[in-house]
């Protein structure tokens, strides 16, 4: 029985399941990509990430819907921007941004 005007409960997508859909699909389009995971060598605050799109590089940071950016993943949004990068905070709700601005590049 459905009920009129009550919310439906939204699943709850986590960064890894984002990360999974969205790499799933880069793949199946033949995207290249790079998956930048921290590490003791690795720049603090790097993008989750590195998409390179005919000729076109683009930095993108995973949150669930509720996820925060710390303060230095927000600066290396700022700084990539900054030096002309493209950088996309993405959370499932926005997913559809990321593919859009994959479109444009694909058209330019």
């Amino acid at each position: 029985m459905v009920v009129q005007g009550a919310k439906q409960k939204q699943a709850v997508v986590s960064e890894a399941q984002l990360s999974t859909r969205i790499i799933r699909s880069l793949k199946q389009l033949g995207i290249f990509y790079i998956k930048l995971r921290g590490g003791p060598y690795q720049v603090r605050g790097m993008p989750d990430l590195l998409i390179v799109h005919k000729g076109q590089t683009m930095y993108v940071e995973l949150k669930t819907e509720t996820g925060e950016l710390t303060p230095l993943q927000a600066k290396m949004g700022r700084d990539l921007i900054n030096e002309g990068a493209r950088w996309l905070c993405i959370r499932p709700s926005t997913e559809r941004v990321l593919w859009t601005t994959l479109k444009m590049v694909q058209s330019a």
